[in-house]
């Protein structure tokens, strides 16, 4: 049996984020991704281990592609 993935986001109405979440198949977070709606600038972007709330699926592609870009924007903003 292969490795299920799922890409999901939901919306931290506390904080006016979206979280981006790559699960493993038994829903443990992979990767997580949080940006803020106001200004689309990535605050996080990093391997975690659980997640909780109401959940949206979204496309590996969409996750992947604002994985990359969260990613670079961070780097730029630390300079690593």
């Amino acid at each position: 049996m292969g490795h299920v993935l799922t890409y999901v986001r939901w919306y931290s109405t506390d904080d006016d984020r979206w979280n981006y979440e790559k699960l493993d198949a038994y829903g443990w977070a992979l990767r997580h991704v949080e940006m803020r709606v106001s200004d689309g600038v990535v605050v996080a972007a990093a391997s975690l281990a659980t997640l909780d709330p109401a959940l949206e699926n979204v496309s590996p592609g969409k996750f992947e592609h604002l994985w990359r870009n969260a990613r670079r924007q961070l780097e730029r903003q630390t300079g690593a």
